[in-house]
């Protein structure tokens, strides 16, 4: 595979308390040496730890807005025939096209690292899961953040809520004033999810304060647009044209 390669480790991240340097890779892509600190709490799989008061460290997004999304199934899939596409990866498709990442989190890791940018996972936190595993997606959607900041990716951060009882977990790690990335995808149509998306989507704006949204799904009334770019969403569009 023509790989393309970036910069090892960003220099301005204050992750002074590496825990091992692990060599990955995915088929037959590029063999990284990815650094996983300890608070990860990586080996084979992404675990919850025993202590999860602790926040994600994350940084702002450094890098150029992408120019579209891929669905990371289908960036697995074009990567396995030698193929890393412009577009940055997401994960907004259902859990069980991206649920690999859990069990074998450093190779893929290390397949993304191929890819100019890319927006952090999505796992769900549906209202009606307990805030118990709303609260572990959301640390596990902000970890793999983390994990790929450190190892000097480009990462949108993908911004997770569901009831307001999300608000300060979901929003307390991300850097204010970032770049940041949000889905609408499966909102729009239901009276009660559209009204805690807006309640939680204007709870973002004054904590968060981003500078600039990347936004996945369809439009909401009362978003920022001036600070939003609409990504189109593959799957409604082959719906909409029956492939």
């Amino acid at each position: 595979m023509n790989s393309k390669h970036y910069a090892t480790m960003p220099p301005e991240i204050p992750f002074p308390d590496w825990h091992q340097t692990v060599s990955a890779h995915y088929g037959n892509g590029t063999v990284y040496k990815m650094y996983v600190p300890s608070y990860l709490h990586i080996n084979k799989g992404m675990n919850l730890p025993s202590d999860n008061t602790r926040l994600p460290r994350l940084q702002k997004f450094n890098g150029e807005l992408p120019s579209s999304l891929i669905p990371f199934h289908e960036a697995r899939a074009q990567y396995n025939k030698g193929v890393v596409s412009e577009a940055s990866p997401c994960f907004y498709i259902d859990d069980k096209h991206f649920n690999c990442l859990l069990g074998n989190p450093l190779d893929y890791s290390a397949m993304l690292k191929d890819y100019k940018s890319v927006v952090s996972p999505d796992f769900s936190v549906y209202r009606n899961y307990s805030f118990e595993l709303r609260k572990r997606n959301t640390w596990v959607n902000y970890s793999f953040a983390e994990l790929w900041q450190v190892n000097g990716m480009s990462v949108i951060i993908n911004v997770v809520w569901s009831a307001p009882d999300s608000y300060e977990y979901a929003f307390a790690p991300i850097p204010r004033g970032s770049v940041i990335a949000i889905n609408s995808s499966g909102v729009k149509g239901d009276s009660r999810s559209t009204y805690y998306w807006m309640d939680g989507y204007k709870e973002m704006l004054k904590v968060v304060k981003p500078e600039y949204i990347i936004r996945y799904g369809e439009k909401m009334p009362g978003e920022a647009e001036s600070i939003s770019t609409y990504y189109q969403n593959p799957y409604l569009t082959r719906m909409r044209h029956g492939r």
